[in-house]
């Protein structure tokens, strides 16, 4: 049962995810930059797995422990990082390979725009362009293992950190 809903639980945001990817870059870069900031800063992928991990808490008998609720929400970040690595892969390494650098080009912009008003030092205007300019050019399938490699250590952070407040905080219905 357990996995099941891990399963389901990452292939819906995974799907949500590319939905709104490839929504947002038919708008245009300038509303995809916006998701894409929006999607980095604030985790939101967080929610839907602890509301999921808390239901699972409240309403299973028996009652699901601490491993098992780590077990769920990996897997559910594991399957969703998968479609996330798809998703991403798939529009700017198949669709659009120059999507990367129009989305790199038009966030460079925004960033020399806000810092132009702040009187930022030029060494670090030009440290800022060195950095977006390595980042140039399609994007490739060894960027992609590497990002998801790297999720997928943070995901494990954050479902162990789903699986102790669902365990310390959330009372089984009686």
């Amino acid at each position: 049962m357990i996995r099941r809903v891990a399963l389901i639980t990452g292939v819906s945001l995974g799907l949500l995810y590319g939905i709104v990817l490839f929504a947002t870059y038919q708008a245009g870069i300038p509303v995809m930059a916006s998701f894409l900031n929006i999607y980095t800063w604030f985790p939101l992928i967080i929610v839907p797995v602890g509301a999921v991990a808390w239901w699972l808490r409240r309403n299973l008998v028996p009652v699901p422990d601490l491993k098992e609720l780590l077990q769920y929400a990996f897997l559910a970040y594991v399957v969703y990082e998968v479609l996330y690595a798809m998703c991403t892969y798939g529009l700017f390494g198949l669709y659009d390979r120059t999507a990367n650098d129009q989305l790199i080009r038009h966030l460079l912009a925004q960033t020399e725009a806000k810092m132009a008003g702040q009187q930022v030092p030029k060494e670090k205007l030009d440290e800022i362009r060195k950095l977006a300019g390595s980042e140039k050019g399609p994007l490739t399938i060894r960027k992609v293992l590497l990002g998801f490699g790297t999720n997928l250590v943070l995901d494990f952070i954050k479902s162990l950190f789903i699986a102790t407040i669902t365990k310390q905080t959330v009372h089984p219905k009686r």
